[in-house]
């Protein structure tokens, strides 16, 4: 029995393991056939410039069951922002890149008088959970 209550719409993976990765992998390549798979990825800009970034990049690349990457992208300048996306060119699935400091995030934030939109402060997986629907609205419009 799951440890957890799971939709089925959004989901997430738990105790993964090296020794099954190929089954997994297998399992997600099918189960994209006919269910659209998503990836909501939050990142530090801090992290771009750590080895484990530097090995999940090209791990990213390789995948071929993704219909889209969401990287929602916090702590990060222009400059910065810029650098992330060219960590994301040249991938058979397509990326987007939300930098959450951007002025548009910012303003759409305010929009709210009451504040209840914002996802909190900029810390990394707070504003990942507010853009999964960023990445269902993109697979849905493929």
């Amino acid at each position: 029995m799951a440890d957890f209550y799971q939709t089925g719409v959004v989901t997430t993976l738990h105790r993964l393991t090296p020794d099954n990765i190929e089954r997994l992998e297998a399992d997600l390549e099918k189960f994209s056939q006919n269910k659209p798979i998503g990836l909501v990825l939050p990142a530090l800009y801090s992290e771009f410039e750590t080895s484990a970034m530097q090995h999940i990049v090209p791990e990213l690349q390789k995948v071929r069951y993704l219909q889209r990457i969401v990287v929602v992208l916090a702590r990060a300048t222009s400059d910065e922002f810029e650098r992330a996306c060219r960590f994301f060119q040249n991938f058979y699935t397509p990326v987007s890149v939300v930098w959450m400091d951007s002025g548009r995030i910012q303003a759409l934030f305010g929009c709210s008088k009451s504040g209840a939109s914002r996802p909190g402060p900029m810390a990394k997986a707070a504003p990942a959970g507010w853009h999964m629907g960023t990445c269902w609205r993109c697979v849905i419009a493929q």
